[in-house]
């Protein structure tokens, strides 16, 4: 980006965009915090140019719209990394030589050439007849006088019957970058078959990969009295019992040596009577082993009956074949499982999924395209308007 200042001289020759935003283009602002910041930001007009992109202004409008974007992230960021109090005098203290104000700017200045780029991309292209603030205004009474006739008639709005300018600019800017990514994916994106079938290869595990097949198994406790009472110390003999079971399956053993061991040990506890008479009226001395198959066909009706278990499964490896012990509340029991084996199930095709495909490529090589129009973008900033901006404002 070649970025010029506009005041008595033009400085030329600017190299880089992070260089330049980081050092010559912001200034200190010096005026107070709700004073006389305020008074100078009142001198400069809303139709004021704060800088040109490419030879479209960017009116001190627009600027102070993005400069509102910017205002909570910055609060965020200098809370988060410089423990920075947010008071009268946040805006202008220096972190690290850098205040907010000038963040905020610099990250508003950012937005602006950006927008700038796309909408010039956009009447290159012939979806927009010019970029200005004034065109976008127009565009919006329009949009606003439609809306309101097609409540009038009772007619389906959807979206405000009404946009102001900030909802109106997001609503309207989103439609023609979809239409600008489909006016620009033949040359300039270069969307062919080839290129399409390639994109999908490098995300095909990220984002296409079937879900495998897992066997395994299922072992539980119940832990309810009479079929339905929950006891706090049946509960507790269950979820232990369970553990024990869980810690000879980690060691190896069948599933028959660890359920019988685990049992006999239960049974030489010094257990209260109590105790056990309720184990013995319910299927708390019961251990219940099942091989099961999670797939395609299974696990959505797993994750819903049973969340953390579903999660434990799709976790299991072979260096980590067992899972915690599980509350599953709703059917009072306790419960894990262990791994048989993964079986891949391969991804879906390119062809299913070429749309998506599309949509990702575009996005991404939009994106790209964008960001080198911008480091290659002629900027220049009238830096005494700019120096005038209050963020406040």
């Amino acid at each position: 980006m070649r970025v010029e200042r506009k005041e008595d001289t033009i400085l030329r020759g600017a190299t880089a965009w992070l260089t330049v935003l980081g050092t010559a283009l912001i200034a200190a602002l010096t005026a107070g915090f709700f004073g006389a910041a305020r008074l100078h930001d009142s001198a400069v007009p809303d139709e004021a140019t704060i800088a040109e992109v490419n030879g479209d202004p960017v009116t001190a409008a627009e600027f102070r719209r993005f400069l509102a974007q910017q205002r909570a992230a910055v609060i965020g960021e200098f809370a988060r990394t410089r423990g920075a109090v947010v008071d009268e005098r946040f805006w202008h203290t220096e972190f690290d030589g850098v205040t907010p104000a000038e963040a905020a700017k610099r990250k508003a200045l950012e937005a602006a050439v950006r927008f700038k780029v796309e909408l010039g991309l956009a009447r290159e292209h012939g979806l927009i007849p010019e970029t200005s603030r004034e065109y976008l205004l127009a565009e919006m009474e329009k949009e606003n006088a439609r809306r309101s006739e097609a409540a009038r008639s009772g007619l389906p709005v959807y979206g405000p019957v009404r946009f102001d300018e900030n909802g109106f600019i997001e609503y309207y800017f989103g439609r023609i970058v979809t239409c600008l990514k489909e006016a620009m994916a033949g040359r300039e994106l270069d969307a062919t078959d080839e290129r399409l079938r390639r994109h999908y290869e490098s995300i095909k595990d990220t984002l296409f990969r079937l879900e495998d097949a897992v066997r395994y198994e299922e072992f539980s406790v119940s832990y309810l009295a009479d079929g339905a009472r929950v006891d706090a110390g049946l509960k507790e003999a269950a979820r232990e019992l369970l553990e024990a079971v869980r810690q000879r399956l980690d060691r190896g053993e069948t599933a028959e040596a660890a359920i019988r061991e685990a049992q006999r040990e239960l049974e030489r506890r010094d257990m209260t009577d109590q105790a056990v008479r309720e184990t013995e009226q319910s299927d708390g001395h019961v251990i219940r082993h099942a091989e099961r198959v999670l797939n395609g066909d299974t696990a959505r009706a797993l994750y819903r009956s049973l969340p953390e278990l579903y999660e434990a499964v799709i976790r299991l490896t072979d260096a980590d074949r067992v899972s915690p012990v599980i509350d599953d509340i709703a059917s009072g029991r306790w419960v894990l499982a262990r791994l048989f084996e993964r079986q891949p199930q391969g991804y879906r095709s390119f062809e299913e999924q070429k749309a998506n495909v599309r949509s990702h490529y575009l996005n991404i090589a939009y994106d790209a395209h964008v960001q080198r129009l911008v480091r290659n973008a002629d900027v220049k900033l009238a830096e005494d308007a700019y120096r005038k901006i209050d963020v406040n404002r």
